[in-house]
């Protein structure tokens, strides 16, 4: 089974549950197992596909938990690793419903381009050091602080949907698109950084 056929039957499961039972974060990331670093990465990246409403202060909140999550793939962790007393957090039902019903609709429409394409790029410890150098690196790229600038923050975005998609479908292809996203991200970054130090702060009122 690929990872997105059991990400979606984890899922599924989940829904059924939280109508029976009180679930946890803990509870739900054990039950996704290793797709719960895709599933988070994804959720994160998708408010970044936005390219022309800038998020602000919430771009540095997403490029912290990209560079954690990341991190926490390069070290080899089996889940995501949280505090316990963030695991403890319950989970209301129309949440797990919630992102149950978009994780379907969103994963669903990107996997049709994917098929199972340079399988070591994306498979076993290399694909995760792979996954999780890429996170790190859009994490920085997003770190950088273009508050209020069109498009900093949806190429790294683009980036980590692309390479998590690549990991739960096996497509090592997704790991060069995501590759190219991060290139191109840096290079809008750089460009930004030359305008600031070439032109100072004023440059800003022409975006």
């Amino acid at each position: 089974m690929s990872g997105y056929r059991s990400l979606i039957a984890a899922l599924r499961r989940l829904r059924k549950r939280s109508r029976v039972e009180r679930l946890t974060i803990g509870s739900v990331l054990d039950s996704l197992g290793d797709t719960a670093f895709c599933l988070i990465a994804v959720f994160l990246a998708l408010p970044f596909l936005q390219p022309f409403i800038p998020l602000g202060p919430f771009s540095t909140a997403g490029a912290v938990a990209f560079i954690v999550l990341g991190s926490q793939l390069l070290r080899g962790h089996p889940e995501p690793a949280l505090p316990e007393r963030i695991r403890r957090i319950p989970v209301a039902p129309r949440v797990i419903d919630l992102i149950a019903t978009y994780s379907i609709r969103f994963l669903g429409w990107w996997r049709r381009h994917t098929r199972l394409r340079h399988l070591s790029w994306v498979s076993g410890r290399k694909g995760r050091r792979v996954t999780g150098g890429i996170l790190v690196a859009a994490g920085c790229i997003m770190i950088v602080p273009f508050f209020g600038i069109p498009l900093n923050d949806f190429f790294p975005a683009l980036a980590v949907v692309s390479v998590s998609v690549g990991e739960l479908e096996r497509d090592g292809l997704m790991v060069l698109v995501a590759l190219v996203w991060l290139a191109i991200g840096a290079a809008y970054c750089a460009f930004l950084l030359t305008l600031l130090a070439l032109f100072g702060r004023g440059v800003w009122d022409f975006f």
